[in-house]
């Protein structure tokens, strides 16, 4: 990242704090610093080659608490940002952070956000730059210890200063540049920032691992698929049964006429048309009873077989069926983020984190994630003279707009919503999609039906383009 754009993201924010720290979590290379109001978290973005940090509201990912920050949150829980600057002009960006001790004396420290390519950091220093913590202890040839004093690292990275000032604009590269004359831009760093993250790199990270785990469902399916074709060859061999109970039966009528020692016996096949001749092959080692026993046990396992067999290929069938249908689903999704919050936190996810659009004051939009979502969402949070908005025909989120102070629904908002809905639907890859959208007064759940299914009146029907919902939120979110 430039050493403009983070100076001039410091300067910005120099004086712009949230509330006091409540704690610090972590997901792969992102860390989040949480306040106590949860309508900010500042992001600390430590991927290898492209750091920064911004002040945030989305929290799309589920970020956790690890047991390797426990040290940086004793000391950062209730504590605040008082200030911070960039160290040599450099890509290191220091945080001083005022905290106080339990008989309430203020007590001072520094959180250093180290941001050079491939040398990403985070310590934890005291006010003479003792090293209290550090997230990554070894970083390169450089190692970092508690105790030890902490010394600014080497960039060892050549680089050309170059000012850029606001406004800013995010190239089809994913650069961030000076927008000029543009009506489309930033008029503040840190709104770039966020969606230089979420638009791009947290974007092609999510796709990949999309991707992934879509390759790996087709293969668990290649696998699956195979598995039938050798039951369908067993499935055949068990379909014998009647044959083996007929060979049995010939062995037992002419009981007399075996002896031991032979490899086989021709008999007269009374069980088919015209009789002919059966050549049986028995087993020269076993008895006349033995080799008849042999034949029954084949008919009993055929035909107990067969049932097993074809229970198998059905459930293999609906293996592969699922399969499908998680794919068509991560197809679907706009983030697919694998690991899971623990804890407290998936108790917090549980509850009502669902994609948010603030407009102002007076309305919200609110969408479901899924299923389970769309049902808490339409029959559990919204109210009677809040907006519903589903894609008609295709399966879809649920949209809410919250009336927040009951006044007539705006053109411009329910075209929006509209737009979300068919952003969020089956049919989000076409153009001029059905929505639906009426009252929630108008929408209810019939008894005992699945999640997510409703039924609805008093609707009317715009038909639309899909709108994606970070596309929505820069029309409304400025900061």
């Amino acid at each position: 990242m430039e050493i403009s754009f983070l100076e001039n993201w410091v300067h910005e924010n120099r004086r712009n704090f949230p509330q006091t720290i409540r704690r610090i979590k972590k997901y792969e290379d992102q860390l989040s610093i949480i306040f106590h109001n949860f309508r900010f978290h500042l992001h600390l973005n430590l991927t290898s080659e492209n750091g920064f940090c911004f002040f945030s509201r989305d929290l799309i990912i589920p970020f956790r608490s690890e047991p390797g920050l426990n040290l940086f949150n004793k000391y950062l829980q209730e504590s605040r940002i008082s200030g911070m600057e960039l160290i040599n002009n450099d890509r290191l960006i220091k945080f001083k952070i005022e905290t106080r001790n339990l008989i309430l004396q203020q007590k001072d420290c520094y959180l250093i956000l180290e941001l050079i390519p491939h040398q990403q950091n985070l310590i934890l220093c005291d006010t003479d730059d003792q090293i209290i913590d550090v997230l990554y202890r070894k970083t390169g040839i450089r190692k970092l210890l508690p105790g030890k004093k902490y010394v600014v690292p080497d960039s060892q990275v050549s680089y050309e200063y170059r000012k850029f000032e606001a406004p800013y604009r995010i190239n089809d590269a994913g650069k961030i540049e000076s927008a000029g004359q543009e009506t489309d831009n930033y008029p503040v760093i840190n709104a770039a920032f966020r969606d230089l993250y979420f638009g791009f790199i947290f974007k092609k990270k999510n796709e990949r691992s999309k991707q992934k785990k879509i390759s790996d469902f087709n293969k668990q399916i290649t696998k699956k698929e195979k598995k039938i074709e050798k039951l369908k060859l067993e499935l055949d061999e068990a379909g014998r049964e009647k044959e083996w109970k007929e060979t049995a039966e010939l062995l037992k009528a002419n009981f007399q006429n075996i002896k031991r020692g032979m490899e086989s016996i021709t008999l007269t096949d009374y069980y088919k048309e015209n009789y002919p001749e059966l050549e049986i092959k028995l087993d020269p080692a076993k008895d006349v009873a033995a080799n008849v026993e042999y034949y029954f046990k084949k008919y009993k396992k055929a035909v107990a077989g067969r049932q097993k067999i074809s229970e198998h290929i059905r459930n293999t069938k609906s293996e592969i069926l699922k399969l499908n249908e998680k794919i068509d689903q991560l197809d679907s999704m706009e983030f697919f983020l694998e690991s899971k919050p623990d804890g407290k936190d998936k108790k917090q996810k549980q509850g009502t984190k669902f994609r948010t659009i603030i407009i102002d004051e007076d309305w919200e939009i609110l969408i479901g994630r899924n299923n389970r979502e769309n049902d808490l969402l339409t029959t559990k949070i919204a109210r009677s003279w809040d907006w519903w908005f589903h894609s008609r025909i295709y399966r879809g989120s649920h949209i809410i707009l919250r009336n927040l102070k009951k006044q007539v629904l705006p053109d411009k908002l329910k075209i929006i919503c509209c737009r979300l809905a068919a952003y969020y639907s089956k049919a989000r890859g076409s153009i001029n999609i059905p929505v639906d959208y009426t009252e929630i007064k108008y929408v209810r759940k019939p008894r005992g039906s699945d999640p997510g299914k409703v039924v609805y009146s008093h609707q009317k029907t715009l038909f639309v383009d899909p709108l994606d919902f970070r596309s929505t939120k820069r029309l409304y979110e400025k900061h």
